[in-house]
């Protein structure tokens, strides 16, 4: 059996079709269960990759086969610049593998050398979301509460 390597590469535009695939392969299946079309989630990477502050990462395998991203903004606060996390994702069939962690550490790493202080993301509450990122040292934030309105068309 041989091992799987996985290179990290910085998101641009070039990657979003195939990305935009990937994306509705995993954001289509549990624990998400969304309905994303080809030209909307072409749409949302592309807003995601040309935001102000943008950076993140693809990961492949050895044979070039794309298995996920992680992708936010850099935004400024007073006490440091924090890094939120927009997006992230490995394509169904690899998770559990390993290769989430491998990009998520790669991604604090890189954040690490452009001086980012602190990391946050919005996430479901459940096992595999939640959960993922508390092994990981992530932090429940008890004194944040994402809010929300429906705006009436």
């Amino acid at each position: 059996m041989s091992m799987i390597m996985i290179m990290h590469r910085e998101i641009n535009e070039m990657y979003i079709e195939e990305l935009a695939k990937k994306y509705i392969e995993t954001f289509n299946s549990p624990p998400w269960n969304d309905k994303w079309t080809l030209s909307l989630a072409a749409k949302k990477l592309d807003e995601m990759i040309n935001c102000r502050g943008s950076f993140g990462l693809v990961c492949f395998d050895n044979e070039n086969n794309m298995l996920g991203m992680i992708i936010g903004n850099s935004d400024t606060f007073y006490n440091c610049t924090y890094f939120f996390v927009k997006d992230y994702f490995i394509i169904p069939s690899h998770q559990g593998k390993g290769i989430g962690t491998a990009l998520l550490n790669e991604l604090e790493n890189r954040l690490k050398i452009k001086g980012i202080g602190k990391i946050y993301l919005s996430t479901l509450r459940k096992e595999q979301t939640e959960g993922f990122y508390l092994k990981r040292g992530y932090e429940s934030w008890n004194e944040m509460v994402m809010m929300g309105k429906t705006i009436d068309s």
